[in-house]
């Protein structure tokens, strides 16, 4: 924390505190624990500030990880507003391997493995695909773009 101001004549004195919160459109503090230079806990009054920050998404098909992969892969992408999502993987020769449908998804970032879309290299039949290269395709409302990937077996 940073402080703000002198002492007040009652001892009070105002602190900053700053966060990161790149993913988070909302915070609250509910509880601080604060120490004298002798390590003796001091009172902390909270008053109640609630801070709300708009975090503006942007449309975007990241490159699927690990790349080149086997036999799995995770697609990373980015929603501007809430959409039904759909990812497509096609062969070499543009036929339709698989479909992933994702359902309605609300605006925000879906990169890590437990929110980027999950191909398990199979397609529509549950059978394992042949190494090579494959398309990817996000399709969210108007959106769409199509990355490249390889399986390597």
């Amino acid at each position: 924390a940073t402080a703000l101001g002198p002492l007040s004549p009652e001892g009070d004195l105002v602190a900053r505190v700053r966060f990161k919160a790149d993913t988070f459109p909302e915070i609250s503090l509910n509880h601080i624990i604060a120490a004298d230079e002798k390590g003796r806990q001091l009172d902390v009054k909270l008053l109640p500030v609630r801070l709300k920050r708009e975090i503006k998404f942007t449309d975007a098909l990241y490159q699927n990880y690990p790349n080149p992969f086997n036999p799995e892969t995770w697609i990373p992408f980015e929603l501007a507003g809430e959409s039904d999502v759909r990812i497509e993987i096609y062969d070499v020769s543009g036929r339709l391997i698989r479909e992933l449908n994702l359902g309605r998804l609300e605006a925000g970032r879906y990169i890590s493995r437990d929110k980027a879309a999950y191909w398990d290299g199979r397609n529509r039949n549950g059978e394992s695909v042949s190494s090579g290269i494959y398309y990817y395709t996000i399709q969210a409302g108007h959106f769409r773009k199509t990355r490249k990937m390889v399986i390597l077996k």
